[in-house]
């Protein structure tokens, strides 16, 4: 009968359920044990099933519910509640005690968890981790244990408890999951009768002994945590039984059965198959035995449950719109199936898979307004006929949406009052992510044609869209019209504008545009009359004078657009009849004597022109499609007029805008609406395209220059290359559609064709060119030598057979050039020595001399001395790490690079070099230019920098223009982009945190890699998510960690730095998950400083840009760091948010013998990037309560005391109160005394968590809440103790068990670190001795006290060797540790300590140089020593 298993203890009976007995020992067996005579072991100890065919003959049994029941209070104690549910132990302590004592029946609380408890140790003794055969007995055996517990039976009955606690405690955690255990307290039975039966069948449940021990090291936890499993983490209360393992199991088999979907199978075949297999596991035939009358209540319980697990739910009619249309999905989805149980369920969750997006984004139209649902809910039952409020499809998204605009309606007056509209403009601010992100999805579903949006919905969309187009447009008016200033012209009444769309606008169509400008020249005109006052008529065209007049010398008032037109044809006279009096050629039309209201009036039309322009950009050309045609020609009516004169009639050039008067004296192309068409796309974009460069053509050939039409091809040859870098640029097929256009070019650019196609195909070869030359250099340009793939080479031989065939050598000239300017001629140097491969030979210049290049090292140092300095400069700044000298140097570089450049170029040893002059362009305009050979043109392959977030950098420090928040945008903009990670990084901490908290270790979590994590997650269907949310975390991770090496991060009250040697190491699935889970020190740090600096980011910029735009920050809105969404943060993606702006605000344009130019809008990009990237963001609060993870192995005394008081207030007991309870304890047994301080244990536990009123009664709150008995030996202590008093209390049980223990000479710290334990050498014995023989009893007893708080609450503390403020307690003096301890004593009182044990203490020795100094490590022999002394008075005393 040796080494029988635990679980043999409990294995379950059939007559009746709960008595599982165990035979125990005979009593000579027991005596025999008792003293050694013979090993018996205890395991001898048999359960049977109790059968009519077995006879029982034991004397005694021992039943599993007495086992049970005397652990489940312990057990309890360990189930530990997350914070927002604090009083849950106190509730489910009843619920357990109620449920056990209540039970009656074949399937009960009790049976269950027998069941489980001996499922679990089966599984436990069958592991890896198997328990040695006779440990109890061995156990049992020992004198010392015995004398402990008082008899060797009571050991072993306790030895065996100590292994089912941290078991029961972890069934109990499992089977309160969601508040699971508050079912039982309903009054419907079959919801109870359902609990039973999943909970009495392991099978069921599917608990595991490794779900409940840490994950790698399979160790019992002291404390589990009771999990939730809504979305958030948010506690619910389950309204079905186990509702989780239901969800569990449907999600893995629907999940496995998508994954498994055949090309013809429709969404509800594959809910038929996945209800196929669910109804052949042992859950789904459980559950499809359910009675049809509980079918319906059944269904509507889970849906409840199941949208609480994947719904953020905010309120309870948010969480009812949501189940209403979970069930109108899965109606419509299972095709009136809706009723057949097992099918309904898997409906719902196929319905929120094919909705996943939809529902998110109603979850996120709550966030902003979290009155949209009530309102919601009230719309419907006033509006039952609306179309969007049905059950024949899913509209609740789109009705939120209506709801959300219509949210927006000003009042009467409240668009024309400053203070109104800019509440008004917030709130459009806050709202427009998420509308635009529907509207985004919408446009996707259509385009991918997957029917996600029923016929109600689109037409809801478009409704919607109406208005929402309607909203920006006022918006933009307000912001870029209106104004707050008192001396510039103000539109004060904006209503009429909202008014004028009532129905809605489509910027996209002609009547919409048509109504703007009406509005706009009513604006207009009355600004006009406030300027000017009436206006008469012009003399020449016989009209109302519109805008500001222009008097001529002799005296004659004519209109701007008359007197641009005599500018534009020369005609330089009065067009009045009878005067024609000449006027100067240069007559400035602004100068008047109304030169104040002229200036407000011209700031005013800036101010027109540019909303016009926006509108353009936002919503004529939105979502990258063209307007009609009838607005693109309203548009090009816009930038092209006539001018009229007495002899001809001419085309001239205008800007985009709605006034007439806006004639450039000398034709200028601008690009502006030419990049718009760029960044559309469909059928009619060639037409419109056409039609542009028809325009721009006709303009041109008015001049009569050639030279003028080949620039006006450069300029469409740039718009275009530029699209196609911002289309193709970072994409996964660059190198695909680099090599397809390389292809199609070859024929192209040397063919007989249309003009634009063939700048078309020019654009597409430069910018291939470019593509290529990146990826030469990658394999080629370096020391380092690769293959490249087969996708790779064909992009090399696209490149070759272009500059083999095309007969020109500029495509391959400007290959050079690229690869040279972008990456150093080094790097042509080393790909020239490595052409010898086929495919690269044709990389070389045929014009070098012997193919050679010259190699020079640094070619500007021909330039003198001057370049020197600036060299020998730049290099002391980087090495000082002085960013401000270097800003300074680098703010004009591109200017000195000019100078410099020109100067090689004229210098005799490298100005003659090919190379040079090829890199250099030297080349010369041909006075043959041809249009139609426009590939031989030379400045059609010259190299130009690409619009990029640094252009624009070196372009606004060369302007030296103001504009604060622009340069501290892109000062900042490196971090900043970072920041858009926040919600993954906080997304995956939590992840992280929800499955390793209290189950880790520190060490475990150090040697548990990324892809031990991964195999997890894959088994948890989690893997997608993990590495989304990874891949967001790796690239925050690698924006930030450079400056991590020097930052200073507050952390638990210091501040920190993280290792320099995490900081440059890249993660990778070698990399311990530590790493990513968030902690204080350690690689943690990582963790923590990362998602601290970027939050601490955005409050820094966000600060500065208050102080640059005279804002206050208190009007800033904060949220809460538990509380961020994406909506708070400035989110941006560089490439697909914040290039597209800078590339919007970049227009070329080339003025009639001026050439081309560049020009940034960088006023109106500023307003942009406040608007879109910074308006409504907010501040960070509480940014230190980041949440971190508590690893299992840090939770002691010291830790448990300090959340005890934080709970509840601790004071001393009254040191007479003390006295006669110690008096009381000494006539106690031993076991007595260990069991009141086990029980004590329990308590601290629960007050810890739950907290009370700090005066209540400590043993009332044992025995009424925790429903102890008898918790202490004590009667004083029953009738004196409060719960203010408990840690007191702990103190003095503890420490009368050590004194009991050193009494016999037994270990009396067994749970102290060895480190504390040295001996004292013989001086040092006597030294301590001669000290206390000074001191009268009473004080060396206060000091037996005070030091055993010391070591248990100060001293014997764990620490992390590898912080930087870490000090080794054990090398400290015992005297400086004891003073500390006084001097933060955890009591709410201070403690009073009289002077003569001050002096006793102050003499213990501590000086570095005395050989009997007494350090920490030798505290508990100091005790047991100061002990032993006390002990020996009192005996003398008596």
């Amino acid at each position: 009968m040796h080494g029988k298993s635990v679980s043999a203890l409990l294995a379950t009976t059939k007559e009746p359920p709960s008595e599982v007995k165990m035979d125990v020992m005979e009593g000579d067996q027991m005596e025999r044990m008792e003293t050694n005579e013979e090993e018996v072991d205890l395991m001898d100890i048999e359960l049977q099933e109790k059968t009519p065919d077995i006879i029982f003959t034991p004397k005694r049994q021992f039943h599993v519910d007495y086992l049970i029941l005397k652990c489940v209070q312990p057990a309890l104690g360990n189930v530990k509640d997350p914070p927002t549910d604090s009083s849950r132990a106190i509730e489910r302590l009843k619920i357990i005690l109620n449920s056990l004592q209540n039970d009656s029946g074949d399937m009960t609380v009790l049976t269950g968890i027998a069941k489980h408890l001996t499922s679990i140790l089966k599984e436990k003794e069958q592991g890896p981790t198997t328990m040695m055969t006779n440990w109890l007995s061995a156990e049992a055996s020992k004198p010392e244990n015995i004398n402990r517990a008082g008899t060797f039976r009571r050991f072993a009955v306790q030895c065996l408890e100590s292994k089912v606690i941290p078991l029961l405690a972890g069934i109990i955690a499992f089977i309160d999951t969601n508040r699971n255990l508050d079912i039982l307290t309903f009054n419907e039975q079959w919801k109870i009768g359902l609990w039973l039966q999943i909970f009495n069948d392991p099978e069921l449940t599917q608990l595991r002994y490794t779900g409940i021990v840490s994950p790698s090291r399979h160790q019992e936890l002291q404390e589990v945590i009771v999990k939730t499993t809504s979305l958030e983490g948010k506690v619910f209360s389950a309204g079905l039984p186990f509702s989780w393992l239901i969800f569990q199991q449907i999600d893995e088999v629907l999940r496995n059965t998508i994954n498994t979907k055949e090309v013809g199978d429709s969404w509800f075949d594959v809910v038929m198959k996945a209800t196929e297999i669910f109804q052949e596991l042992p859950l789904g035939k459980l559950l499809s035995s359910t009675e049809g009358t509980y079918i319906h209540p059944l269904l509507k319980s889970y849906i409840l449950d199941f949208v609480h697990m994947v719904h953020a739910v905010q309120s309870e009619e948010e969480c009812n719109l949501v189940c209403e249309t979970v069930r109108i999905g899965c109606k419509i989805l299972i095709e009136g199936e809706f009723g057949r149980l097992l099918l309904s369920l898997i409906g719902c969750h196929m319905t929120h898979i094919l909705h996943d997006v939809r529902f998110k984004n109603f979850s996120h139209i709550v966030h902003v307004w979290p009155g949209v649902s009530r309102r919601t809910v009230e719309f419907q039952q006033k509006e039952s006929n609306f179309h969007l409020v049905t059950d024949e499809e899913i509209t609740l998204d789109i009705l939120a949406l209506h709801m959300l605009i219509d949210h927006l309606e000003p009042s009467k007056e409240s668009l024309n009052k400053p203070e109104t509209r800019t509440k008004w403009l917030r709130k459009v601010c806050d709202y427009r992510p998420i509308i635009e992100r529907i509207f985004g999805h919408f446009n996707q579903d259509t385009d991918r044609r997957e029917f996600h949006y029923g016929k109600k919905c689109q037409r809801g969309i478009e409704q919607a869209r109406l208005q929402w187009t309607r909203v920006v447009v006022v918006k933009l008016f307000i912001e870029h019209v209106c104004t707050s200033g008192k001396e510039e012209l103000d539109i004060r009444r904006c209503m009429p504008l909202w008014q004028t769309f009532r129905e809605g606008a489509d910027m996209k169509d002609i009547k919409s545009l048509e109504k703007m400008e009406r509005f706009l020249k009513l604006c207009h005109k009355d600004i006009v009359k406030k300027c000017f006052g009436d206006q008469a008529k012009c003399i020449s065209c016989e009209n109302p004078i519109e805008g500001a007049p222009v008097r001529l010398p002799c005296d004659h008032v004519i209109c701007r657009k008359c007197f641009y037109d005599c500018v534009t044809l020369k005609e330089f006279e009065c067009p009045h009849g009878g005067c024609h009096e000449n006027f100067p050629a240069d007559l400035n039309p602004d100068k008047s004597e109304n030169v104040g209201e002229i200036r407000k009036y011209q700031d005013y039309r800036t101010r027109c022109n540019s909303f016009f322009m926006e509108v353009v950009s936002q919503l004529c050309f939105a979502e990258g499609t063209p307007p009609s045609q009838e607005v693109i020609e309203k548009l090009l009516s816009y930038i092209i007029g006539h001018s009229k004169g007495k002899k001809v009639e001419r085309v001239v050039s205008r800007e985009l805008t709605i006034f007439d008067d806006s004639i450039d004296p000398t034709p200028v192309v601008r690009s502006f609406l030419l990049q718009q068409l760029m960044q559309t796309s469909g059928h009619e974009i060639e037409t419109h395209l056409l039609a542009y460069f028809n325009y721009a053509d006709r303009l041109v050939k008015t001049t009569g220059d050639k030279q003028q039409l080949i620039e006006l091809c450069l300029l469409v040859m740039t718009c275009m290359e530029d699209s196609l870098h911002q289309q193709y640029a970072h994409r996964e097929d660059e190198i695909t559609m680099a090599t397809k256009m390389l292809r199609d070019a070859v024929p192209n650019i040397i063919g007989d064709i249309e003009l634009l196609d063939k700048i078309d195909n020019l654009s597409k070869v430069r910018f291939s060119l470019t593509v290529v030359s990146k990826y030469i250099h990658k394999l080629y340009g370096t020391a380092q030598k690769s293959m490249p793939d087969p996708t790779v080479r064909k992009l090399f031989d696209a490149a070759s057979k272009l500059c083999e065939e095309c007969g020109s050598p500029w495509p391959r000239r400007y290959f050079v050039k690229q690869l040279c300017r972008c990456y150093g001629i080094e790097s042509y140097q080393t790909v020239v020595t490595k052409s010898e491969a086929s495919f690269l030979r044709w990389v070389r210049l045929p014009e070098l001399k012997g193919n050679k290049v010259e190699e020079c090292h640094d070619r500007y140092i021909v330039t003198g001395d001057e370049y020197k300095e600036l060299r020998e400069t730049i290099v002391t700044a980087v090495l000082s790490e002085n960013s401000e000298k270097l800003e300074l140097l680098l703010q004009d570089m591109q200017n000195i690079l000019r100078v410099i450049n020109g100067k090689i170029l004229n210098d005799q040893r490298l100005g003659a070099d090919p190379l040079l002059q090829i890199l250099y362009e030297t080349d010369k305009p041909q006075d043959t230019e041809a249009v139609m050979l426009l590939q031989e043109v030379p400045s059609v392959w010259r190299y130009r920098a690409m619009i990029t977030v640094n252009h624009l950098r070196q372009h606004l420090d060369a302007a030296k223009m103001k504009l604060p928040v622009l340069r501290l945008f892109l000062k900042e903009e490196y971090h900043l982009r970072a920041i858009r990670f926040v919600p993954s990084i906080i997304r995956l901490q939590k992840m992280l945190m929800q499955k390793y908290n209290r189950k880790l270790d520190r060490a475990e979590a150090t040697t548990l890699t990324i892809a031990d994590v991964k195999v997890q997650m894959r088994q948890e269907r989690r893997l997608k998510e993990f590495g989304h949310l990874l891949e967001d975390y790796i690239e925050a991770w690698n924006c930030v960690r450079e400056s991590l090496e020097t930052y200073l991060c507050p952390a638990n009250e210091s501040l920190v730095t993280v290792d320099k040697e995490y900081c440059r190491k890249d993660i990778t699935e070698d990399t311990s998950i530590s790493h990513l889970i968030p902690t204080y020190k350690d690689a943690g740090l990582c963790s923590y400083a990362l998602l601290f600096f970027l939050l601490k980011k955005q409050n820094i910029f966000l600060d500065n840009y208050c102080s640059q735009t005279k804002q206050k920050e208190d009007n800033l809105p904060k949220v809460h760091v538990k509380d961020i969404s994406s909506a708070h943060l400035i989110s941006y993606h560089p490439d697909k948010d914040l290039l597209p702006m800078v590339l919007a605000n970049c227009n070329y344009s080339f003025e009639v013998g001026q050439g081309t130019r560049i020009d940034y809008n960088v006023t109106n990009l500023e307003r942009q990037l406040m608007d879109r990237f910074l308006f409504s963001k907010s501040l960070i609060t509480k940014i230190q309560e980041i949440e971190t993870i508590t690893y299992r192995s840090e939770s002691t005394n010291a830790v448990v005391f300090k959340s005890l008081y934080l709970r509840v207030k601790q004071e001393r007991l009254n040191p007479a109160v003390l006295s006669q309870i110690c008096g009381e304890l000494r006539l106690k047994s031993y076991p007595d005394l260990c069991e009141s301080l086990d029980k004590l244990d329990i308590a601290i536990s629960f007050l810890k968590s739950v907290g009370s009123d700090p005066e209540s009664s400590l043993n009332d709150f044992m025995t009424n809440t925790l429903k102890m008995d008898n918790p202490f030996p004590s009667q004083k202590a029953q009738q004196a103790t409060r719960c203010k008093h408990t840690m007191s209390l702990w103190i003095t049980l503890a420490m009368e068990r050590a004194k009991f223990l050193a009494k016999y000479d037994k270990k009396a710290f067994e749970g102290i670190s060895e480190n504390f334990k040295k001996p004292l050498t013989e001086e040092q014995t006597q030294g301590v001795e001669d000290i206390l023989n000074k001191l009268p009893i009473e004080l060396i007893d206060v000091f037996v006290e005070l030091l055993f708080e010391c070591i248990v609450l100060k001293i014997d503390v764990p620490q992390n060797i590898d912080d930087e403020d870490y000090v080794d307690m054990s090398k400290i003096c015992l005297r400086d540790a004891l003073i500390g301890y006084l001097d933060a004593c955890p009591y709410d009182e201070d403690l009073t300590i009289e002077d003569t044990l001050m002096t006793a203490i102050g003499q213990l020795p501590s000086d570095k140089d005395d050989l009997n100094r007494i350090l920490t490590a030798q505290s508990i022999e100091v005790w047991s020593l100061v002990n032993k002394v006390f002990t020996s008075k009192q005996r003398q005393r008596r």
